[in-house]
């Protein structure tokens, strides 16, 4: 993992950015994705990212580096609350593979 993702100081599972090179995704060749059909969570909810402001509250930002920031069709809250889910999914289990490679 160190070789494609840093940590970010934030909690778990917020807790990684994905590596650059003069500030892009160093999987990003020729303006294409060259991990795209394995890419992880992190990369599935770009432009957007998760901050934790409190306990159990959660900031959606967006990342003005995208191209398609401002095109399309507005997002509706149901979207961000699935990628909540699929974040605290993942969560769960990198968790739970963490706690049995500690047995």
């Amino acid at each position: 993992m160190k070789d494609f993702a840093q940590f970010s100081g934030e909690d778990a599972p917020f807790s990684l950015e994905m590596e650059k090179t003069e500030g892009k995704c160093i999987f990003l060749k020729n303006g294409r994705c060259k991990i795209y059909d394995f890419r992880p969570l992190l990369c599935r909810c770009f432009p957007f990212w998760i901050e934790r402001e409190g306990k159990w509250k959660f900031i959606f930002k967006a990342s003005e580096e995208c191209p398609g920031m401002g095109k399309g069709l507005t997002l509706k809250r149901s979207f961000f609350v699935q990628l909540l889910k699929q974040s605290f999914e993942a969560y769960a289990v990198s968790d739970s593979r963490d706690r049995t490679s500690e047995v």
